[in-house]
């Protein structure tokens, strides 16, 4: 009976001993489970952090996209007014080659007027040097008539 009461000693010292170890393991994962609470607290505000980056990261995409809109509308209304400025220049083309067609057209008719003109300052010229000349020729006349008309009235 000692020898049972020796072996069941020694089972429950080898069972003391287990239960030891038993609590120094549950000590060391209780240890470890404060360890890897508190690590998710500090990751847990990490993910607060980040999720508030990149919420501020998506309001500025927001705000660039806004812009970006913008942006594009007035590029458009930029090539929409470039496009009426090309019309509008080639109008103005057209309307300079009908005004140089015009000008050119006027200068014809100047210069057929001028001659015109030279030719009736020619023609109304020389009718006046004939008239002179009859001017003249009556004038001499007269002179001699008056002469006569003298030459009667003093004798």
């Amino acid at each position: 009976m000692e020898e049972l009461l020796n072996q069941i000693l020694h089972e429950v010292k080898e069972i003391k001993q287990g239960q030891v170890r038993l609590e120094t393991r549950m000590d060391k994962l209780e240890q470890n489970q404060e360890q890897l609470v508190l690590r998710m607290d500090k990751l847990e505000s990490r993910m607060d952090k980040l999720e508030s980056r990149m919420d501020k990261l998506e309001s500025r995409m927001d705000k660039l996209e806004s812009r970006m809109d913008k942006l594009e509308s007035r590029m458009d209304k930029l090539e929409h007014n470039q496009e009426q400025l090309a019309m509008n220049m080639n109008k103005l083309g057209t309307r300079m080659g009908n005004l140089e067609k015009n000008q050119s057209e006027l200068e014809v008719k100047i210069n057929n007027l001028g001659t015109e003109l030279r030719s009736n300052f020619s023609y109304t010229n020389s009718k006046l040097d004939e008239h002179r000349q009859v001017f003249n020729i009556v004038s001499e006349k007269f002179k001699k008539v008056e002469m006569d008309i003298d030459a009667i009235m003093s004798r």
